[in-house]
């Protein structure tokens, strides 16, 4: 069982909430500076980012002298930078393989259609970063360097189960769907669909452009868990509607 403390669950809802990172490499051209670009990225089922980019990109070019990097995921909050959460994650980045590339492009395009464009252009590549030290920032004085083996999850024994629960979601549960973003995440949809499935929550993208992530009360651990935990959203969105 997953050590689920508090600090652990806001920095892994961050990073799944999240699609934006600042990405931070190690110069090439300018030995000894660090250099830092944006990237959008998804997580796997265990929470390795999944970044898409160019060999042609500066960024990728520094990663091939040097593959140890750093994500900076941060809150939105437009007031006060310093005020919101953010989780910095120091990893090393390699290849995705081709066993898991068909999977990987289908997610990572379902998160981000237009990424679609990429394909024929510019040699874009999936590139996973192993994450190997993870920092939270929570607000003031919660500031964790987190056990790596808790923020983790293990990689799961349903997978064969994850595309027919989405298909099945999708086919006949969109107003379930719509009822739990409206009392999660207090958006109004008029279209969802359930495009990612995790042990500790799902992704669902509205009206085709926006992607929410909702958190599970508990961990997916068995096949049978899956529906149990989409059932218990449902009937609590429900409730309170």
């Amino acid at each position: 069982m997953k050590n689920q403390s508090k600090a652990i669950i806001q920095a892994r809802t961050l990073l799944r909430n999240q699609e934006k990172a600042v990405l931070s490499t190690h110069s090439v051209s300018k030995t000894g500076y660090p250099f830092g670009s944006v990237t959008t990225y998804m997580t796997d089922h265990q929470g390795h980012p999944i970044i898409y980019i160019s060999h042609l990109a500066q960024h990728t070019r520094n990663i091939k002298g040097n593959p140890k990097l750093s994500l900076l995921v941060s809150e939105d909050n437009e007031n006060d930078i310093n005020a919101g959460a953010r989780l910095t994650l120091l990893g090393t980045v390699e290849l995705v393989n081709n066993e898991e590339l068909e999977e990987i492009t289908d997610k990572f395009y379902l998160k981000f259609p237009e990424s679609r464009a990429y394909q024929e252009t510019h040699d874009f590549k999936f590139y996973r970063v192993k994450v190997e030290h993870v920092r939270y920032i929570g607000g003031f004085g919660q500031i964790h360097w987190l056990d790596l083996n808790d923020f983790l999850l293990p990689e799961p024994n349903w997978k064969e189960n994850e595309r027919p629960a989405i298909e099945h979601m999708n086919e006949d549960h969109e107003d379930a769907m719509i009822l739990m973003c409206s009392y999660y995440k207090n958006f109004e949809a008029e279209h969802i669909a359930m495009t990612h499935l995790y042990a500790d929550g799902c992704v669902l993208k509205a009206n085709n452009k926006l992607n929410f992530f909702l958190t599970y009360s508990k961990l997916i651990e068995r096949p049978n868990d899956i529906r149990t935990r989409l059932v218990e959203m449902t009937q609590l969105a429900r409730s309170q509607n």
